[in-house]
């Protein structure tokens, strides 16, 4: 964790919770900002905001979200509710020279809630990753499979006359909305909203691409290859940029690719995770 983090977590274990099943995500904003989503059952969620003095003094440390649908917590009337999503700008992806070290943070507006990377400095390596592959050879028109909130998508966008990305979180997609406005990187981009692993994915369109860049859940790409397969050899996008969570799903992914005509040229790991058996993956292939 950054210090930040660290000194965040250190605090909000003061917070004793009466419950026993949940997921918890604390997230510190580039402003120094403090957030927290709690995603537990209904019961436990009604019975905390009935109880008050919990949730009151967590939302005198930090911006409190709450559930699958991350509503802001808010106090009306004397009651404390739920309220509706609110973009903000608790992440950062990076632009600008070939240099990792150079590239300048940008802010990406998400909730609290929303998926991002673990953290600022593993983020600018993996994000650093990615670009020197991309910037190795001309790309005029790209796509991106798992777009979400935009980590990729303004990097990409920076460089590319165009790019096509696709997502299926409605959340994700207006803060890639808003991100890429605020860089007037709108004209840029086509977003295509809906679940690009099943069968949504024969309506993609995959020919002349100079690059393909994905990053999807652990589950892999699943039918989003089916529109590769369907395209005729030589129109296949010349270059697939890989970056895998999971290398189950990845190691599956990466035969069907070498059996459409691609080749592994080169393969890193950016360790986000120390001390766990978790770890992303940034693999190169180019079509032979």
């Amino acid at each position: 964790m950054s210090a930040a983090l660290e000194a965040w977590f250190q605090d909000f274990r003061r917070f004793d919770f009466p419950i026993s099943r949940g997921s918890i995500r604390l997230r510190v904003a580039p402003d120094g900002r403090r957030g927290v989503w709690l995603d537990f059952a209904n019961e436990d969620i009604k019975a905390l905001l009935d109880a008050r003095d919990l949730l009151s003094s967590l939302a005198e440390a930090a911006i409190v979200e709450i559930g699958q649908r991350r509503k802001r917590l808010v106090e009306r009337d004397g009651l404390l509710k739920l309220g509706d999503p609110v973009l903000e700008p608790w992440f950062e992806t990076y632009l600008g020279p070939n240099s990792e070290a150079d590239a300048r943070p940008v802010p990406l507006y998400c909730t609290v809630g929303s998926f991002t990377q673990p953290g600022f400095e593993a983020n600018r390596a993996l994000v650093g990753h990615v670009m020197e592959i991309v910037r190795s050879r001309p790309v005029r028109r790209a796509a991106e499979f798992g777009s979400g909130i935009g980590n990729f998508t303004l990097p990409l966008a920076d460089v590319c006359d165009h790019v096509d990305a696709y997502e299926v979180d409605t959340l994700a997609l207006e803060g890639l909305a808003r991100s890429l406005e605020e860089r007037e990187l709108t004209e840029k981009v086509r977003v295509h909203s809906g679940n690009f692993q099943g069968a949504k994915a024969t309506a993609i369109d995959l020919s002349g691409l100079d690059l393909l860049l994905v990053d999807p859940p652990r589950s892999g790409l699943m039918q989003f290859l089916d529109p590769l397969e369907m395209t005729q050899a030589q129109s296949r996008p010349a270059r697939f940029v890989y970056v895998s969570c999971f290398a189950e799903s990845f190691s599956v992914d990466s035969l069907r690719l070498e059996g459409l005509g691609y080749a592994l040229e080169r393969i890193s790991v950016v360790d986000q995770f120390p001390q766990s058996r978790h770890f992303e993956i940034v693999a190169s292939f180019v079509r032979k």
